[in-house]
């Protein structure tokens, strides 16, 4: 077991009684009462067949003695240079006494945190990154047909997002860059495309395909639509406190629907003469 000392400052109240008992003048008796719980303090009582002429002092009050208890710590008393009221002047007399007890036990130190690494503080920083859903598109605008290329493309902004984490010494960035995207285009079909696809330009011929990112269907959507998932993959990467490094990725994802229609060609046979 531990021990550990502790000092405490206690008032001890000196009550001096009037006995019933018949005794000689300088006879006298007396008793003494530590307790530390609620609160450490010492209860003096002295008696004779009279009051005293002389208010006693603090030295010649005992010492004190531990509580009763077994468990409550061991303490030894003596007077204070604490000048406290009330005083020696008031009726009943008290003093100010100090305790140094002994308390017994196990003592438990703090285990201290460790300071966090830059990769540590890395992954905190990733956890603050908020890179935008995508919001994907087509051309032709509306309904698309079949067996006419679908240009796929996204309207969100395709640029890296940044975020930082700091604690005492260190402060990491880490950013988000868009890598690629993911389109799942409803016909049991998946698309992976390097980037943010391409616009439709006008002066393009309407059966060209999309030179980054596109789709030919080849079933119509029916009376329903085909739903759409798209998916963007950001690079996660840090640096900060010296170091750099990599994280695991992130995706962020959107959806929507295209409906498509199968174009229908009618033969009219020429009327005859």
């Amino acid at each position: 077991m531990l021990t550990r000392p502790a000092r405490m400052s206690i008032l001890v109240v000196l009550v001096l009684c009037a006995s019933t008992v018949a005794a000689a003048a300088d006879d006298g008796w007396g008793t003494v009462e530590c307790d530390q719980l609620p609160s450490p303090q010492c209860d003096v009582e002295v008696g004779s067949a009279s009051r005293p002429n002389s208010v006693p002092t603090p030295a010649d009050a005992p010492a004190g003695s531990p509580g009763q208890d077994s468990a409550q710590p061991t303490c030894v008393y003596q007077p204070s240079p604490f000048q406290g009221h009330p005083n020696a002047d008031s009726w009943p007399p008290s003093f100010w006494y100090e305790g140094l007890c002994e308390l017994t036990g196990a003592i438990i130190t703090p285990t201290p945190i460790a300071a966090l690494t830059p990769g540590e503080v890395a992954r905190l920083a990733r956890n603050q990154l908020r890179p935008p859903r995508p919001r994907p598109a087509a051309n032709p605008a509306g309904d698309q047909l079949v067996n006419l290329p679908t240009w796929l493309y996204l309207t969100s902004a395709w640029r890296p997002v940044s975020a930082s984490a700091s604690v005492p010494g260190v402060t990491v960035t880490a950013t988000a860059s868009p890598t690629s995207v993911t389109w799942v285009v409803g016909d049991d079909t998946t698309v992976e495309c390097a980037g943010p696809g391409s616009t439709y330009d006008r002066d393009t011929d309407p059966r060209s395909e999309s030179p980054t990112c596109g789709h030919t269907y080849r079933r119509s959507s029916g009376h329903s639509t085909f739903p759409v998932i798209v998916t963007i993959h950001w690079a996660v990467t840090w640096t900060g406190g010296g170091q750099a490094g990599a994280l695991p990725e992130l995706t962020t994802t959107g959806t929507t629907a295209f409906r498509v229609r199968e174009s229908q060609a009618l033969n009219i046979a020429p009327p005859t003469r």
